[in-house]
């Protein structure tokens, strides 16, 4: 309209934002722009693009640490500010599964940005561009590059140490899987890992522990799950939550199943305005005090086996053990149904596992039956098995 001013463009949109790859991964990125003709350029340099950087045609290849930059160019705006993407090409990275699905990947060692030797920035690894940020000084945990198991670590003071999330984390409509590589210290009621919300208690999805005990909970606006003995100091401990669409809900620790229950809520599909890592909105819950090396948020339940593989090669960087390792194999076909009764043949592909059992749907121990051959079904059970290895 003549006589306005001018309005600057929108960024472009990276797809994806950024992010940790194994450098088996194929790294493709694309750059799009809601508004018709307008000209990107972009850098991979690291400068600032310009109107005379190349023309972004195409995708392209991403293969080693890049940080994207590119800016949109329009008949009758402003250029936009500039898009800023940062990739990593890590050989120790977990080629992740359901990536489509990772909202959120924390991983300590990877884009930490520090001022006056504390975090400022811990960019997002899922592609999703979360960073985590802290504006204010004196409350940015630091960097301990041997700081759980030999591995890079984020450490948090438990007094004012923080970071704040971008707004978002709106669809769990398929559940989630919540995974936290942990070492906590001192003590505090309701220590956070990880906490989004609209406000104290609206539309909140929360981990972390319970009260001042070392039970680690994961709760929605209505309810929890609990699992006592997860949280312990000085520890280095893998903590997943999982969560079905059908409200079935789990918490594993270091890789053996530590609670479950079946009427857990689907969190709510709203946008969460208000999220933080080591930090609650509740004035009376104190900040996280300890190491959190890793993060990672899907919004959709990962398979049994997807978990545990993952699981598998988180623990591996950190030095985690644990007694429960591999999926086991049911044959013949379980989801079929035998008239006759059928006989359970339970397997491993860990050598030497053993593997325990339940046959009226309790989640198996290494104190529950023991496999020690096949036996016959001749009524419907629900089995459930897991291996277990010293």
């Amino acid at each position: 309209r003549s006589g306005l001013p001018l309005e600057p463009l929108v960024p472009p949109i990276p797809s994806p934002d950024g992010g940790l790859f194994s450098p088996s991964q194929t790294v493709s990125v694309s750059l799009s722009h809601p508004v018709p003709g307008t000209v990107i350029r972009y850098t991979t340099d690291g400068s600032e693009p310009t109107g005379s950087s190349p023309v972004y045609g195409s995708s392209f290849i991403v293969s080693q640490n890049t940080t994207v930059k590119s800016k949109a160019f329009g008949e009758g705006y402003l250029p936009s500010p500039v898009q800023e993407s940062h990739f990593f090409i890590d050989a120790t990275a977990p080629v992740v599964p359901q990536r489509q699905n990772l909202q959120l990947w924390l991983r300590a060692g990877t884009g930490n940005v520090i001022e006056n030797d504390a975090v400022a920035i811990w960019r997002d690894a899922s592609g999703k561009g979360m960073d985590a940020t802290q504006s204010v000084a004196a409350s940015r945990p630091v960097l301990n590059p041997t700081a759980l198991g030999n591995a890079p670590g984020v450490v948090f003071d438990g007094v004012n140490d923080y970071f704040a999330l971008p707004e978002g984390f709106n669809d769990f409509s398929q559940g989630f899987t919540a995974i936290f590589v942990v070492r906590p210290q001192t003590v505090g009621n309701y220590q956070r890992f990880l906490d989004l919300t609209r406000g104290s208690g609206v539309s909140s999805l929360m981990f972390g522990r319970y009260s001042t005990t070392t039970t680690f909970f994961a709760s929605g606006p209505s309810t929890g799950i609990y699992s006592p003995g997860s949280i312990m100091a000085a520890s280095n401990t893998i903590i997943s939550a999982t969560l079905t669409p059908g409200g079935n809900a789990k918490i594993f620790t270091n890789g053996s199943l530590t609670a479950e229950m079946s009427s857990f809520p689907l969190p709510a599909s709203i946008v969460r305005t208000i999220n933080h890592v080591g930090h609650s909105t509740y004035s009376s819950d104190a900040d996280y005090s300890g190491v959190i090396s890793e993060i990672l948020l899907f919004n959709k339940e990962l398979s049994d086996v997807e978990r545990e593989n993952l699981e598998v090669s988180v623990r591996g960087r950190y030095g985690i053990s644990s007694s429960a390792t591999g999926i086991v194999t049911y044959s013949p076909d379980p989801s079929q149904v035998y008239p006759q009764g059928v006989d359970m043949v339970l397997s491993s592909s860990t050598p030497g596992a053993k593997i325990h059992y339940t046959l009226d749907g309790t989640a198996p121990d290494e104190s529950s039956a023991l496999y020690a051959g096949p036996g016959h079904l001749a009524s419907s059970k629900r089995v459930r098995a897991r291996a277990f290895a010293d």
